[in-house]
């Protein structure tokens, strides 16, 4: 009724994005081709050698897959090549895959958008880094574009064997305990309804059926029914909904491919190794990972621009 509609509007305007504001990190791509700095709450840190991954095309990706690089192989530790350090390729700006979830079903039967999702990549525990946009749920995993920036960091820690997982925020615009409160008072203005109906418009319609489900919350249950901790229980779980991730979703479906020589044993003003005299590295042979954007074709563009000047001095 009249009364539902009113305080599901007020609910929506303090998580709605006004429309000048609606996709800040794709304008800043555009224009840039990183990450806009609003967005990206928490840098991604960059330490040895994990900061670097390059453009795949076509070719490298046939060779990837010829070369068998994928899943335990990719994960293996590298030896020396002519003295050089090398890591074995791994996919990188790629889905995820995860764990279910606690339902029935456990695992996403369809594809499901979230917009303006916080996800936060927890490596062993702890909080690694934080990049704020839109998601998609598959049956396979997560993707969408917060995803596959964050990947770059997750890619790595699977390949030496880590604890990954994924703490996605549906609501970053709340403060959890402002969270809790709202659903109280959403609640307790629709008595009747039921809670399934009553979440229609804080998240899309189609999360809301696998969210109750994770809670153990039946569609049905009237949310006059529902006690304080179930309403905690749920407003955390909205605030800070965990997947444990198994695997990535493989080269195939990867944009970057990261691993390859160590840029420590190259000289970055002329590409030459320090290991080998003669010998010059540029582009995807290099452990460089560049952001989405045009960065890594610019990397190796600009890289084999510098090594060909130097060869044919």
């Amino acid at each position: 009724g009249h009364g539902v509609r009113q305080h599901r509007r007020a609910l929506v305007a303090q998580v709605a994005v006004p429309r000048g504001e609606r996709r800040p990190h794709r304008a800043a791509r555009v224009a840039g081709g990183g990450l806009d700095p609003q967005v990206v709450e928490r840098p991604i840190p960059q330490e040895p050698p994990v900061g670097h991954a390059v453009q795949r095309d076509a070719a490298g990706e046939a060779q990837a897959a010829h070369a068998g690089l994928g899943g335990d192989r990719a994960r293996e530790p590298q030896h020396d090549v002519l003295g050089h350090v090398l890591d074995r390729a791994r996919d990188v700006h790629v889905p995820l895959r995860q764990l279910g979830f606690r339902g029935a079903r456990g695992a996403f039967e369809q594809r499901v958008e979230a917009r303006l999702v916080q996800n936060t990549l927890v490596i062993d525990g702890k909080s690694d880094a934080r990049i704020t946009g839109d998601i998609l749920f598959t049956p396979y995993g997560i993707s969408g574009l917060a995803i596959l920036d964050i990947s770059q960091r997750g890619s790595y820690a699977l390949s030496r064997k880590r604890r990954v997982s994924i703490a996605l925020n549906l609501l970053p615009r709340f403060e959890r305990h402002e969270l809790a409160e709202a659903i109280e008072k959403l609640f307790a203005a629709v008595p009747a309804q039921n809670v399934q109906n009553a979440l229609y418009g804080l998240l899309p319609a189609k999360l809301v059926t696998y969210l109750l489900e994770d809670a153990r919350i039946a569609l049905s249950t009237p949310v006059s029914a529902l006690n304080p901790k179930q309403i905690k229980q749920l407003a955390h779980l909205i605030g800070d909904w965990r997947f444990d991730v198994t695997d990535t979703h493989g080269f195939k479906h990867a944009e970057v491919s990261g691993g390859g020589v160590s840029t420590a044993q190259v000289n970055p003003k002329t590409m030459e190794s320090k290991m080998v005299e003669g010998l010059y590295f540029a582009g995807e042979v290099l452990d460089i990972v560049g952001r989405r954007g045009g960065f890594n074709f610019h990397f190796a563009w600009a890289s084999g621009m510098i090594a060909g000047k130097e060869m044919a001095k």
